[in-house]
Order: structure tokens, then C-alpha cells, then sequence
């Protein structure tokens, strides 16, 4: 795990830039290489890894509702500072 949390985010710097500098395609190719990199690379690396941190089950549904809650009220706060005041 180690070896692969140093050498992933260099593979994807290198990636990254051969894309923006080396071919220079349009922008969608563009967003959908950082979506390649970012998000399905480490969901395959990863699937085989056990996090015993994350007990999922173990915790406590009132703690859940609470962090949601908050998260929405926050995101309803600057939704409406970023579009409705400016």
C-alpha cells in the first residue's frame, strides 16, 4: 500500500501533463482522462484493499443524519451566497 500511494499520484501528474502538453486534445478528452485517473484507477487499485477504518455498519445512524443535515444546510448557505447574492 505504501509503494502504491507514492507512485499512483506521480503516474497521474505524468499522465495528466503528456495530456495537456504532449497531444493537446480537445476538452473533453481532457475531462475525461482526470475522470479515468481520478476516479476509476483507484476504485479498481483499491477494491482489493480492506480498510478496517471504514465499519460502515458500526456506526451510529443519529451521527449519519447529523453530518447530512449539516452538509446540506451549509451547501443550501453557500448556494444561495455564491448565486443569489452576487
Amino acid at each position: 500500500m505504501k509503494k502504491w500511494t507514492v507512485l499512483f499520484p506521480l503516474f497521474s501528474i505524468f499522465f495528466l501533463l503528456w495530456i495537456e502538453q504532449g497531444i493537446e486534445v480537445s476538452y473533453v478528452w481532457k475531462t475525461l482522462a482526470k475522470i479515468l485517473v481520478f476516479v476509476v484507477f483507484p476504485v479498481v487499485i483499491l477494491r482489493s484493499f480492506t480498510f478496517n477504518f471504514l465499519q460502515i455498519r458500526k456506526t451510529q445512524k443519529n451521527s449519519i443524519y447529523i453530518a447530512l443535515g449539516l452538509g446540506l444546510v451549509r451547501g443550501r448557505y453557500n448556494y444561495k451566497y455564491v448565486y443569489v447574492v452576487e
